[in-house]
């Protein structure tokens, strides 16, 4: 179940997510030992939820519209770069 905006969705009536679930789960330490140099965003909770008004629907990787412009920033930072509005009035 995920709640987004006070609105709960339930993803269990997908029977291949647990599974997608527990292969991604699965791949993590192989991933970690190959790619120890890897950099990893993080983002607040709050922007991990899903969008109810989402243009192609609501599903777990559809997130807020406020996650985006998020990730952005913390992607510039990460590769040292400037915000994308920095130096504008």
């Amino acid at each position: 179940m995920a709640v987004s905006c006070g609105v709960a969705s339930d993803f269990s009536k997908d029977a291949l997510a647990p599974q997608h679930s527990a292969l991604l789960e699965s791949h993590f330490p192989e991933v970690k030992r190959l790619a120890a140099q890897v950099k990893v965003l993080r983002l607040a909770p709050q922007f991990f939820a899903a969008d109810p008004s989402h243009k192609w629907s609501i599903e777990p990787f559809h997130y807020l519209q406020a996650y985006y412009p998020e990730f952005m920033l913390e992607l510039r930072k990460l590769m040292g770069l400037q915000p994308a509005n920095a130096g504008r009035a």
